[in-house]
């Protein structure tokens, strides 16, 4: 579904943040230079950690969190990262699991919760804007 916004972003800079992120194709995006970071994918431009990215204040127009806040140690903080180096007029895309979608219900299961996509912690989007609202 990443490809249906990809035509309609702008700019010059897009970081795209995390492991799942580095997996995206972003073939018909108009933005050329894409940084990939993450530590461990070997898909990876930068390695480095979320919370402290290598990067100028203001120098990325697009960021693409695919599944980070799920499985971030401290979700505030990587969005307050992500903050610092996002233009202010940028887009940030986030994705992630609904809580409320039997994924996310099925979660609640005591025997889910040690295996993946169960082991994150799952947002739901009113909670994660309201934290949006904050920076």
């Amino acid at each position: 579904r990443l490809d249906e916004w990809c035509p309609k972003l702008f700019g010059y800079h897009m970081l795209k943040l995390g492991g799942l992120s580095c997996e995206l194709t972003s073939c018909n995006c108009n933005i050329q230079h894409q940084v990939n970071v993450d530590i461990q994918n070997p898909l990876h431009n930068v390695i480095a950690d979320g919370y402290e990215l290598p990067f100028l204040e203001k120098s990325f127009d697009v960021v693409i969190l695919a599944h980070q806040l799920d499985y971030a140690s401290d979700p505030h903080r990587l969005l307050r990262e992500v903050d610092r180096v996002m233009m202010d007029d940028g887009c940030l895309i986030i994705t992630g699991f609904n809580p409320i979608s039997f994924t996310g219900l099925a979660s609640l299961f005591p025997w889910r919760k040690n295996n993946l996509p169960w082991s994150g912690r799952m947002f739901t989007s009113s909670r994660i804007n309201d934290w949006l609202g904050l920076l």
